[in-house]
């Protein structure tokens, strides 16, 4: 069976109109399939995995994204839900010595404390203090 894969204009086209239609979407997985279902209405051989879907939400600007997370065994090392760098969160502690409390990533404002928070649910809405002529 022959696929295509959108250009990445026209996944954030169909990922806004996915979310103003919609509404807020629960899980990774429902938003992967409302964006595949407005991008099958312009040609129906377009795929997309979830994984891309919620890397283009985070890029958007338009989108604001819920992490639930459960803490996992081993340190962070990078960011569970774009893959960027996380960076240290320090601290003083009351000897004077810097201390790490967490990490945070810079690209997608994921945080976790010292050990890694593994992401359990995503949950998308459309940004409402993004105004409506800036978004597309």
């Amino acid at each position: 069976m022959a696929y295509r894969l959108p250009s990445s204009e026209e996944l954030m086209v169909a990922l806004y109109k996915a979310l103003t239609r919609h509404g807020t979407i629960d899980s990774q997985r429902q938003l992967r399939d409302a964006v595949l279902a407005e991008l099958q209405k312009w040609d129906g051989q377009y795929t997309v995995s979830p994984q891309r879907v919620r890397q283009a939400a985070i890029r958007a600007g338009f989108v604001d994204m819920e992490i639930r997370s459960r803490e996992g065994q081993e340190p962070a090392t990078s960011c569970p839900v774009c893959g960027g760098k996380l960076r240290g969160v320090r601290n003083r502690s009351l000897w004077g010595e810097k201390v790490t409390i967490g990490y945070m990533c810079s690209t997608c404002g994921y945080k976790s404390g010292v050990n890694r928070q593994v992401p359990t649910r995503y949950i998308f809405r459309l940004d409402e203090s993004m105004p409506r002529a800036a978004i597309l």
